[in-house]
């Protein structure tokens, strides 16, 4: 069923979404252009707050809609703008560059409090990733659980990211989840064997090794349950799963030995 808006080039369907929204979706530059040369508006929310922006996924499309003046700063019900999109559905620096260009807001939050760089972390984008740190995107942000970028990629062993990540977060990156987990505690508990070579090739340092999360645990002592588990740790889809523990906890060891702890006030004798 279609109902008429202010312009019948505007027609919505039973989701609000218009013809022009639609044409966005499937990438269809050519059939964007003429709706926007015939007056569409390019930043008409549907039902769920989303734009034309938000549902674009060619970059033609996102182009054309800029230039027509889209509202790049629109937010969704979730709180998301079209750069959170981006970053969590295209492995495509080029599309950053555009939204960038035209102002968008590489720190913008969603509802969650993730920033594009959470969602190209999360979803495993390099290329996006690497471009939002280029633009200057806030590489120790938190969301509204304390989670950094770096504790979304090794919680989801998002392995691409994780290589970038660890090159730029600085050493001592001391952040905590709201469950008071570390990066140590998120390797612990999540990471594969390939997520602790890459974290061991970084030599962390100024890091607390004997920090205990909330419920009094050092990560050390996580890696001993799952040690122990019979390889029964992945309970959740998050977690890895370990065919052999024994090699998981030694993989686990060998990155430990090679972090570098912080210093205590009077050391260095």
């Amino acid at each position: 069923m279609l109902y008429t808006g202010k312009s019948g080039i505007d027609v919505i369907d039973n989701t609000g979404r218009t013809t022009l929204s639609w044409a966005a979706r499937r990438g269809d530059d050519v059939a964007v252009k003429l709706l926007l040369e015939r007056g569409a508006n390019p930043s008409r929310p549907d039902q769920s707050m989303k734009t034309p922006l938000h549902w674009s996924i060619g970059g033609e499309c996102i182009l054309l809609l800029l230039q027509y003046d889209a509202e790049v700063y629109a937010k969704d019900d979730d709180g998301r703008t079209a750069l959170n999109y981006v970053a969590s559905n295209r492995d495509d620096a080029t599309f950053v560059d555009t939204l960038v260009k035209f102002n968008a807001d590489i720190e913008s939050e969603d509802n969650e409090g993730w920033r594009p760089l959470h969602w190209a972390a999360h979803k495993n984008q390099p290329a996006t990733l690497d471009r939002l740190l280029y633009h200057g995107a806030d590489k120790n942000a938190t969301d509204k659980l304390g989670r950094s970028p770096l504790h979304l990629a090794i919680l989801r062993n998002c392995h691409e990211v994780l290589k970038i990540l660890v090159e730029v977060v600085a050493n001592g990156e001391r952040s905590k989840t709201a469950l008071g987990s570390t990066v140590l505690h998120c390797a612990a508990d999540h990471a594969d064997i390939q997520t602790l070579h890459i974290l061991r090739s970084a030599n962390l340092s100024n890091v607390k090794i004997e920090e205990e999360n909330k419920d009094g645990f050092t990560a050390q002592k996580i890696a001993e349950f799952r040690r122990d588990c019979n390889g029964e740790w992945a309970y959740s889809s998050c977690q890895a799963s370990d065919p052999d523990p024994k090699e998981w906890y030694i993989a686990f060891r060998t990155f430990i030995a090679g972090v570098h702890p912080i210093e205590r006030v009077g050391d260095g004798k």
